[in-house]
């Protein structure tokens, strides 16, 4: 079992990396905290691509949104690109690829530095992003819920 494992990761990580990789993402995921509700919208893959969007709502106006967009370079490696309100693009890349997680890494960014998400299960999708905040080692995380499309 070990073997068929290892040679499995081995396998997984000399193919170049794909948006299709990860199509776990796809759907409408949502949850409520402090009076805030956080929304992530994944589309199905295409081509070289698949587009995302988030919103961070309150009181019935819009505290934030991002633009997510994940890449396929020429390279054989995949971005998480990021565009917060208001900013300029932020890439991320992919470091760590399982059946049903990711981890998209720019250490060079102060916070995040770090995304990860984890499906774990039908109707769950944990994401939390990790990084330098002030000085000091911050996460935040993020337990989505699968949601009905607005």
């Amino acid at each position: 079992m070990k073997r068929a494992s290892l040679l499995f990761l081995l396998t997984a990580s000399a193919q170049a990396a794909t948006p299709e990789n990860l199509d776990w993402l796809t759907g409408c995921w949502a949850f409520e905290s402090n009076g805030k509700r956080y929304e992530e919208v994944w589309l199905s893959p295409a081509a070289d691509s698949a587009i995302g969007l988030a919103r961070t709502l309150k009181n019935g106006r819009t505290l934030n949104r991002e633009f997510l967009r994940l890449e396929a370079n020429a390279d054989g490696t995949l971005d998480y690109i990021s565009i917060p309100s208001g900013q300029s693009e932020t890439r991320f890349r992919l470091t760590t690829q399982q059946a049903r997680s990711a981890v998209f890494e720019n250490l060079q960014h102060d916070f995040p530095a770090r995304i990860r998400y984890t499906r774990t299960g039908d109707d769950r999708l944990d994401a939390a992003i990790e990084g330098l905040a002030n000085g000091k080692s911050r996460t935040i995380e993020y337990p989505f819920r699968r949601t009905n499309c607005p």
